[in-house]
C-alpha cells in the first residue's frame, strides 16, 4: 500500500541509487573526506568565505549537484529517526514518509533539475545582464570578503522579499476563484502561490518536501535580486550564495527536529518552516525566511510554532493527486481560466496582480482577500480522529489489505523511481558531452516515467496503456539513442543491449503480473464483501 509499509523498500533503493552513483562503471574515485565533510557542512551554510568566492562563473561549482549525496544520505538518516519514533511509539511521532508522496516530491525536483538543463539558468542569466550594463560600483579583490558578506545577506534578503511577493501577488500565488463560489466568506479560496505551488502541496512535511520544487520560479523571482547586480556584486557570488541558500533549506525540512531554542530568532530552522507550510490559519502568510529569520521579525511576518496545535500541510484546498504535471501547472491553468472568464480587463489584470483569494465579487477592496475565507483546520490534538482530508489512494485503485498486489506494485514502482533518477543524475553529471537532442529526451522520458507512476498512485486505468508503450515502444528507441549517444561507451555493448530489451521486458512482465494479481485479489475481496453483505 502507498503508506510507511513501504518505508524499508524505500530505503533500500535510496541506498541502491546512492550506491550506483557513487560507483559508476568507470574506475570509482578515491572519497575524498575532506570534500565529504565541506558537503556535509555547507548544509547549514557553514563555509569558508574565501573557498568560496570565484573570479568567473566557469570556476563555480556545482554545490547542489555535490549535495545530492549527502540528501540521500539525510533522507535516510531521517527514515530511520521517524521509524524509531514511531516504534517507541512516542507521543506525537511524526507520521513515515508514504510512497506516493515522496516519489511525488522527489520526483517534482528531478524534473525541475533536467528542465534546467534544456532551458538554462534564466535568473543567473538576467542577473549577469544587469550586472554587465548597470552595475553601479565595482569592487577590487582586497574587497572580497566585503563583497561575499554583501552578497550573503543581499541573496538572503532578496528571497525573503521574493518569497513574499510569491505568496502576496496572484501572479506569483494563484487563486482558485472561479472553481468555487465566492459569494460568501466561508467559500472564498486562499490557495498558495503559483512558483512555489509545486513546493507546498504536498500533505505530508520532511525532507522530500525539500526537493519538490518548482519549474517556474526562477521566472517568478529574478526580478527580486536585480538590486544586488546593480550595486555592484558580481555574478559568481551571487550564483554561489543562491545554491548555499537553496541547500541550507533542505534540511529544515523535518517534522523530526524539535525547536532549537534562541536559535529560533536567528536562523531558519524546522519548527518556524512547519509554521510555513501549514494550512491551519495561524499559518498562513509567515516565515518567508530563506536562512535568516530576523527579516521575518523585522517585517513582522514572524510566527512561531504553537503547541497546542498540530501543523497540517498543504494547500488550503489541496490538488488530491500525484501527477507531476498538475503538481507543477495547476496553479498557472487556475489562473489562466481566471483571468478568461473575467468580466472586463480590470478584473482580468487584479486577478493577476491582486493578493491572494481576492474576488471582484466579495469585498474587492481586500487586496489579498478576506481572511475570513482561509478554511478552518481541526485541531488534532482535541480530536485526533478528525478528518482532515488526506489523499491516500490505493495503488491502481486495488482494494485495502491486498498484501501481494501492492508488494508487487510497491516494487515496480520503487525500480522505475531509482531508474529516473539515475537517468537525471547521468544528464547532469554528462551535459558537456550530451546533445541537445538527447538531454531532451531524457527529460521527456523522466516527466513520461513520473507522469505514470503518478497515474498509478492516483488509480488511474488509462496507466495500462501508457505504462506498456513506456516499455515496449519508447524505452528501446530511447537506449538505443542513447547509447549512440555515449551511453554505450559509459556502460558497454552487452550492459547497453540489456538495458535496451531485457530491462524493459522484465519490468513489463512485473507491471502486469501486479495489474492481474492486483485486479484479481481486488475482485476476490469485492466479491468476499457482497457475500458477507448478503448473508447479513
Amino acid at each position: 500500500m502507498p503508506t510507511s509499509a513501504s518505508l524499508p523498500a524505500l530505503a533500500l533503493a535510496l541506498a541502491l541509487v546512492a550506491g550506483v552513483s557513487a560507483s559508476p562503471a568507470t574506475p570509482a574515485p578515491v572519497v575524498d573526506v575532506n570534500e565529504v565533510i565541506s558537503s556535509l557542512l555547507r548544509m547549514f551554510y557553514i563555509v569558508d568565505p574565501y573557498a568560496t568566492s570565484f573570479k568567473t562563473l566557469d570556476e563555480v561549482p556545482n554545490y547542489v549537484l555535490k549535495a545530492q549525496p549527502i540528501f540521500i544520505v539525510f533522507l535516510l538518516l531521517e527514515m530511520a529517526v521517524l521509524l524509531a519514533l514511531n516504534l517507541a511509539k512516542s507521543k506525537n511521532a511524526p507520521k513515515l514518509p508514504r510512497l506516493n508522496d515522496f516519489v511525488g516530491s522527489v520526483g517534482a525536483g528531478i524534473i525541475q533539475q533536467m528542465v534546467h538543463l534544456i532551458v538554462g539558468d534564466f535568473e543567473l542569466a538576467a542577473y549577469i545582464w544587469v550586472y554587465s550594463n548597470c552595475a553601479l560600483f565595482h569592487f577590487s579583490p582586497q574587497q572580497d570578503l566585503y563583497v561575499w558578506i554583501l552578497a550573503f545577506l543581499g541573496v538572503d534578503f532578496g528571497y525573503y522579499w521574493a518569497h513574499r511577493g510569491a505568496h502576496e501577488l496572484n501572479i506569483g500565488w494563484g487563486s482558485h476563484v472561479s472553481e468555487l463560489p465566492t459569494t460568501s466568506a466561508t467559500t472564498l479560496p486562499n490557495i498558495r502561490l503559483i512558483p512555489f505551488t509545486a513546493h507546498h502541496n504536498s500533505q505530508d512535511y520532511n525532507l522530500s518536501t525539500a526537493l519538490r520544487q518548482s519549474l517556474t520560479q526562477g521566472f517568478f523571482t529574478w526580478v527580486f535580486y536585480m538590486p544586488l547586480a546593480v550595486c555592484g556584486v558580481p555574478p559568481p557570488f551571487f550564483a554561489v550564495h543562491g545554491m548555499l541558500n537553496l541547500i541550507f533549506q533542505f534540511w529544515i525540512h523535518t517534522e523530526a527536529v524539535p525547536s532549537l531554542g534562541y536559535l529560533e530568532y536567528i536562523i531558519n530552522t524546522p519548527s518556524s518552516h512547519r509554521v510555513h507550510h501549514g494550512r491551519n490559519p495561524y499559518c498562513i502568510d509567515k516565515n518567508y525566511a530563506g536562512v535568516l529569520i530576523i527579516w521575518d521579525i523585522m517585517f513582522g511576518t514572524y510566527q512561531s510554532e504553537k503547541t497546542d496545535e498540530v501543523v497540517l500541510y498543504g494547500i488550503t484546498h489541496n490538488i488530491n493527486t500525484f501527477d507531476p504535471i498538475k503538481i507543477q501547472l495547476h496553479q498557472h491553468l487556475a489562473i489562466a481560466k481566471n483571468v478568461w472568464n473575467s468580466k472586463n480587463i480590470k478584473d482580468a489584470v487584479n486577478r493577476v496582480f491582486m493578493g491572494p483569494g481576492w474576488s471582484p465579487d466579495h469585498m474587492p477592496h481586500l487586496r489579498l482577500g478576506d481572511p475570513a475565507g482561509i478554511p478552518r483546520v481541526p485541531n488534532l490534538i482535541k480530536t485526533p480522529d478528525a478528518d482532515i482530508g488526506y489523499y491516500n489512494p490505493e495503488i491502481l485503485g486495488m482494494q485495502k489489505g491486498n498484501t501481494a498486489g501492492n508488494g508487487l506494485a510497491t516494487i515496480y514502482i520503487l525500480t522505475n523511481f531509482a531508474l529516473t533518477i539515475l537517468l537525471q543524475m547521468y544528464a547532469q553529471t554528462h551535459i558537456s558531452k550530451l546533445p541537445l537532442l538527447a538531454v531532451i529526451l531524457s527529460t521527456a522520458f523522466c516527466v513520461l516515467t513520473l507522469w505514470n507512476l503518478g497515474m498509478m498512485f492516483d488509480g488511474k486505468d488509462a496507466v495500462k496503456v501508457t505504462e506498456t508503450v513506456r516499455l515496449v515502444v519508447l524505452w528501446p528507441l530511447f537506449v538505443y539513442y542513447l547509447g549512440q549517444a555515449g551511453l554505450e561507451e559509459l556502460l558497454g555493448d552487452v550492459a547497453t543491449q540489456g538495458l535496451m530489451v531485457a530491462v524493459p521486458a522484465a519490468l513489463c512482465g512485473v507491471f502486469w503480473t501486479t495489474v492481474f494479481v492486483g485486479g484479481a485479489r481486488s475482485a476476490e475481496s469485492a466479491a468476499s464483501e457482497k457475500k458477507s453483505v448478503k448473508e447479513e
